[in-house]
């Protein structure tokens, strides 16, 4: 009876040292393995022989299923600074976004540039640079959002969103992490893409 208690507690031991330390610690790697494998493929898109859109829809989806949001999208300043347009949204507010323009100056895409740094907001009813007109137009509520800014050295580009983390969950600063990643590689790919006026086709 002894022996069958202590084998007990042993099995008990390890049992609470695996649902303590390492199952959280495999979450944890796991996590991160799916960030690194989505910069790889992000890397190896942009040198593939599709169009820019198509490597960035690509990524987009990947980057919604990782931070867990319902919307990305990509917005790019046209050459006169007068507008933001959407060439690339995945989501299901997608096929609308990308018919919309931002007008400069407004919403979070022009304050990033101002900052030169990413915005988290997990409450946007209390924010004053959000452009409630997408939001109307659209008939979406944006509750949370990360934006992250496209420099190529001094040239501000446009801005990477993410919007609303599912199940009332709040963005991170590992989620904004992750997104600053990627908007480094792609403000490259899409500064190479603009030269060559090759976006999209």
């Amino acid at each position: 009876m002894v022996y069958i208690v202590i084998l007990i507690g042993i099995i008990v031991y390890y049992l609470l040292i695996y649902y303590l330390m390492i199952k959280p610690n495999q979450k944890a790697l796991e996590a991160s393995n799916k960030k690194i494998k989505l910069l790889y493929d992000l890397s190896m898109k942009f040198h593939e022989s599709v169009t820019l859109k198509n490597s960035l829809e690509h990524i987009l989806k990947q980057v919604i299923d990782i931070v867990g949001a319902e919307v990305a999208s990509l917005f790019l300043l046209d050459d006169k600074k007068e507008f933001f347009n959407c060439p690339v949204a995945v989501g299901p507010t997608a096929v609308e976004i990308v018919k919309m323009k931002v007008p400069y100056g407004e919403g979070f895409v022009s304050k990033v540039e101002t900052l030169k740094s990413p915005i988290l907001i997990n409450d946007v009813t209390r924010e004053k640079n959000h452009f409630k007109e997408v939001d109307e137009k659209l008939n979406y509520n944006t509750r949370s959002m990360i934006c992250v800014p496209l420099f190529v050295k001094d040239k501000f580009l446009g801005a990477f969103q993410v919007i609303n983390k599912r199940n009332g969950a709040q963005f991170n600063a590992e989620d904004t992490e992750l997104l600053g990643a990627i908007a480094g590689l792609t403000s490259l790919a899409v500064n190479s893409a603009c030269c060559f006026k090759n976006i999209g086709r």
